[in-house]
């Protein structure tokens, strides 16, 4: 502790000497930290960067982020724990992307992207560590490839990085002091980069599975000769740089694991000759004695005749000398080969007939394997099967479990039961016998663990919480935990886990143990719900399992145990439709836990559920950062990490929609169109359900692609900036015209929008030609909806669009737009026309009715009629859709006759269509057939007659209102009755008939007021508010009718006839 002091107290008094010495760039020398980083002392590190950064001026404290990740990054490193060195992998990678994306100009930024680089290399190291204890070839091959595509991404970036920094160092004059320092720093920087770029390769052929199959161990021999290459182009750089030594040393080992361990040894010979003095040599002569021991048990020359006396001699000097990297890869791999030596000696002959030095040797194997058993690295399963081995040679697994009597025996006993289960899941084919098997093998792992941890030396080592061997009770008791959970043996797992995490929350294996029991609580939970236990029993569960997740919150507030109990927490709060607090619950968990992505999509929804509650737009806020919060897993990530990524950002589309971010929604879904197609983002390991869910994403993304442009061209459309609107969608039409956009037929009612809005824009601009790339591209959208050309649909379109247009236009009473748009829809309608024409045949009658309506809506009623007299009638009197086309299209040949005032054509038609009492036609009694005769008479201003005919239609549909469709005909002919009998009196130079005829038609209109609230329809209000509006006298008389009503409150019967006025 003194010593601590001492330091701190030497760091603040040199502060604020860096400080001062810093240049007018404000830059400071950070190489202390360097060194302690070097050496491991990787805590006082991080407290010497928080003293600094409290003195630190604007400019410096942008870099300390950085260095505090890179120093979390040392620290990641040497953790033996894999789970806590996966979080602070996790947490290293917010924390470096937080940096870049905050500082993209900053001189860092190229440094930050290697450390991203070197943190992909670690964590695929952690994926290679894995291979061993896997059971099949598939699942290491499967793995190996996770680890090979971090590899791969990482050189990439490694490669970009690199060549960012030398560009850097070339613009670097190197005239001042600053400037001097600057490039040698730099440089340093390159040049371990360029050595971690080497040593890729190696890491790769780590991930190369040998399968049997020659081309593994070609394709492996491959990658080490690039290893070979890259390491010889660093080992030149001067006797005085340590980087030349270090890659000599590692040029060695990758001939040696390329077969040739005679060519590795002289190089090594070379490194370890190296005189004391050249400190620059001293790393690599550290690398070097590991490496040599290989060579000397692979390929000992004649004279190194006691190779396991060599090893065991140097090895523990190895240790010894190199205390600080006794943990470190090579530290394990002394350890390893100790292990094996004694274990060769202890299985010759030498010592056959000596049990002391037989049991002596057992003892130093032990303790190597134990030590390497205690961390997560490269050979920690293959230690434990050496173990395993070693227990087997001596009987041990044939006793039984209650003989056993030392806690270590009975920690290997349970090592080997786990091993035989791993071992009958890889060969055994029958799932009811393979059950069995393991079930019988996991119930003596449970009996051997519980009665290790029994023991005395066990008891001890858990009172104390320490002893040599706590590490292995420790795990005993997390595997204890589990082995209960698995089994279903609930309640035992939670008292097991809950004790341990009570007698020690400073173990790692106290978090994981505690993992088990919060699923245990879950699940013991979920089966009191299925059983139909009571609800206090349930209850009683919940508070029980809501105490322990607090425990585990209070012991591990930043860590994977207080994150999983606030994430299950949440859960049952979701389930209990308990929003506003599921969202605070998940709000609190940290970027660094491994379940991170669940949370935020999980929060994402519970703030879409509370916002229903809420309604003051926080929570969907909330909805939106926690979305965005989502980054896209490392390649070679698990599947269902990268899935729910996809999954939320989907979701976050729809919210950029609502919120009318249409912006950020484009550049959403292109960044999504990208990733998506990296085929290292695996979805499923499953091949066919990887493409399959791969492809619902693409369309999802395709129509967020398709959403965000619809919304950018309708804010343009809106504000009548339609060459914006036409510039924005001309690539969608260009592409659609060439039938090469097959995403837009997904959705045809968005796309027929798109367009629409496309050919609006372009006709109103007079871009003609655009406009016939758009009806193109409606041609291609609807290709599937219609086997002969599609015109019809298209034509439909076109319909709703130019009756629109045309309306508006008229209404805002602008001739220049009118014709113009008039112009380039008659031009789109001609085309059609043409193009149907060419095919050498009569039109068909749909089609001809469809292009006529189109006409019709613009006034161009010559053209519409000239088209109608074309059609032919059915050769089929039976085929009744043929039929019906017909008569529409007679029926609209009689209403273009009226606009065009042939009333005599127009009459002839309507009574050949009615026909007579002695030949009936097929509209005698047809709706719509009377309500155009109706008009027809209406146009001749016979309104009496009109009157009278629209009133036959009201009471024959009296009664009938409860079909819309009727409902709306009824309400027409109800609108001609009231027209018909003010025209009948206001054109009338009777004043008494005059008056009557207002009085008359205003009394129907307030019945059908009063027993319709807004006169039956929305089309039907508009008709009356558009009569009133131009007919001031029956407004006003009108307006007197309800104030009398008002007055006295009473209420008339109407809407059941009209009236019989009109039959006058």
């Amino acid at each position: 502790m003194k010593r601590i002091v001492a330091i701190f107290l030497c760091l603040i008094l040199i502060t604020p000497f860096l400080v001062f010495a810093q240049t007018v760039k404000d830059r400071i020398d950070l190489d202390f930290v360097d060194g302690l980083r070097k050496r491991g002392d990787i805590d006082l590190a991080l407290d010497y960067l928080k003293i600094i950064e409290k003195m630190a001026s604007p400019e410096l404290k942008v870099i300390i982020p950085l260095e505090i990740a890179k120093t979390q990054l040392s620290k990641a490193i040497a953790e033996p724990d894999k789970a806590r060195r996966q979080k602070l992998y996790l947490a290293v990678m917010v924390e470096i992307k937080k940096f870049i994306s905050a500082n993209p100009k900053s001189s860092r930024v190229s440094e930050a992207k290697l450390d991203l680089a070197r943190l992909s290399i670690q964590m695929a190291k952690t994926k290679i560590s894995e291979i061993s204890s896997l059971r099949t070839n598939d699942e290491k091959v499967a793995k190996g490839n996770e680890a090979k595509a971090l590899i791969l991404d990482s050189r990439l970036q490694m490669k970009s990085a690199i060549k960012e920094m030398q560009d850097k160092l070339i613009t670097i004059a190197g005239m001042t002091p600053a400037e001097l320092a600057e490039s040698k720093s730099l440089a340093e920087k390159i040049s371990l980069g360029e050595m971690d770029l080497a040593l890729s390769f190696y890491d790769e052929a780590k991930s190369v599975i040998d399968t049997g199959k020659d081309k593994d161990r070609v394709l492996r021999g491959n990658i080490i000769n690039e290893a070979i290459k890259a390491m010889e182009k660093l080992a030149d750089r001067g006797e005085t740089d340590a980087q030349t030594w270090i890659a000599k040393a590692w040029y060695a080992l990758f001939l040696m694991e390329n077969g040739e361990p005679k060519k590795a040894r002289p190089k090594l010979i070379e490194i370890l000759s190296v005189s004391p003095s050249n400190k620059a040599a001293n790393d690599a002569k550290r690398l070097a004695k590991y490496f040599f021991l290989q060579v000397i048990k692979d390929a000992p020359d004649p004279t190194e005749k006691d190779v396991d006396k060599i090893i065991q001699t140097n090895g523990n000097k190895w240790l010894d000398d190199y205390k600080a990297y006794v943990k470190t890869p090579e530290g394990y791999g002394i350890r390893m080969l100790l292990a094996k030596s004694y274990i060769e000696q202890y299985r010759g002959k030498a010592v056959a007939t000596n049990p002391q030095r037989k049991s002596e040797l057992l003892t130093l194997a032990r303790k190597q394997l134990t030590e390497i058993e205690q961390a997560e690295n490269e050979y920690t399963d293959e230690a434990r099967n050496l173990k395993i081995s070693l227990m087997k040679e001596q009987g041990a697994f044939t006793k039984k479990v209650q003989d056993l009597k030392s806690f270590e025996d009975c920690f290997i006993r349970a090592q080997y039961e786990i091993s035989q289960i791993v071992a009958e899941e890889a060969k055994n084919t029958n799932p009811d016998d393979l059950e069995k098997k393991r079930k019988g093998h996991a119930e003596t792992v449970i009996a051997s663990l519980k009665q290790g941890l029994e023991t005395k030396e066990a008891k001890e080592t858990m009172k104390k919480g320490s002893g040599l061997n706590q590490f292995e009770v420790n795990n005993a008791r997390a595997m204890l935990t589990f082995y209960y959970f698995t089994e279903k043996q609930f309640d035992e797992a939670i008292a097991v886990g809950k004790q341990f995490v009570i007698d020690d929350p400073r173990s790692s294996q106290a978090s994981t143990a505690s993992l088990y029991a919060l699923g245990s609580f879950t699940q013991k939970i979920g089966e009191l719900e299925k059983s139909g236990a009571t609800e206090d029993m349930i209850k009683s569960a919940k508070n029980d399992m809501a105490l322990f997740a607090k425990m585990m919150i209070e012991r591990w507030p930043t860590d994977t145990p207080g994150d999983s109990a606030r994430h299950q927490i949440a859960m049952f709060l979701v389930k209990d439709k308990k929003y506003i607090e599921a969202v605070s619950t998940l709000e609190q968990i940290t970027p660094s836990y491994t379940g991170f992505p669940f949370c935020m999509y999980e929060l994402g929804n519970a703030a879409l559920a509370a916002e229903g509650e809420t309604k003051d737009g926080k929570n969907r806020l909330k909805a939106i950062k926690a979305f965005e919060s989502i980054v896209l897993p490392l390649e070679g990530s698990d599947p269902s990490l990268i899935k729910v990524y996809f999954i939320a950002k989907a979701k976050l589309g729809g919210e950029y929609y609502l919120a009318k971010r249409f912006a950020d929604l484009q550049k959403l879904s292109l960044n999504l169109t990208a990733e998506l197609a990296q085929p290292n983002n695996r979805l499923d390991m499953d091949q066919t359900k990887d493409t399959e869910i791969r492809k619902a994403i693409a369309t999802n993304v395709s129509n967020l692609e398709l959403f965000a442009l619809y919304g950018l061209a309708n804010a343009s459309f809106s504000q009548s900036k339609l060459s914006d609107v036409s510039k924005l969608l001309d690539p969608l039409v260009e592409k659609a015209s060439e039938g090469k956009m097959p995403d837009i037929k997904q959705n045809l009612q968005l796309g027929s929008a798109l367009l629409g809005m496309a050919l609006q824009a372009n006709i109103s601009i007079g871009n003609t030609e655009k406009a016939r790339k758009v009806v193109k591209a409606l041609q291609y959208l609807t290709s599937d909806a219609e086997a002969a050309g599609t015109a019809n649909v298209v034509l439909l379109q076109l319909n709703s669009l130019i009756g629109e247009q045309i309306k508006d236009l008229r209404k805002k009473g602008d001739p220049k737009a009118l014709e113009i748009a008039i112009k380039g829809f008659t031009t789109i309608l001609d085309d059609v026309t043409k193009e149907d024409s060419s095919k050498k045949k009569a039109m068909a009658n749909d089609l001809l009715r469809l292009i006529s309506l189109n006409y019709s809506t613009m006034g161009l009623n010559e053209k519409a009629l000239d088209l109608l007299v074309k059609a032919e009638k059915p050769k089929d009197p039976n085929d009744a859709k043929a039929t019906a086309v017909y008569r529409g299209i007679q029926l609209q040949q009689a209403r273009e006759l009226r606009y065009l005032k042939k009333y005599e054509d127009a009459t002839k038609l309507m009574d050949e269509i009615t026909g007579t009492k002695e030949m009936p036609g097929w509209g005698g009694k047809d709706i719509d057939t009377l309500l155009e005769k109706v008009k027809l008479v209406e146009a001749q201003e016979k309104y009496s007659l009109s009157s009278t005919m629209a009133n036959w239609i009201v009471k024959a549909l009296v009664g009938r209102s409860s079909d819309n469709q009727i409902k709306e005909k009824y309400l027409e002919a109800y609108y001609h009755v009231v027209f018909g009998l003010l025209k009948f009196g206001t054109t009338s130079t009777d004043p008494a008939r005059k008056a009557k005829g207002i009085s008359d038609a205003a009394g129907l209109i307030e019945k059908l007021e009063i027993s319709q609230p807004d006169f039956g329809s929305i089309d039907s209000k508009k008709r009356f508010d558009d009569l009133l509006g131009n007919e001031k006298e029956l407004k006003e008389a009108f307006e007197v009718l309800k104030a009398k009503r008002v007055i006295s409150g009473s209420k008339t019967d109407a809407g059941k006839s009209a009236t019989k006025t009109g039959d006058k």
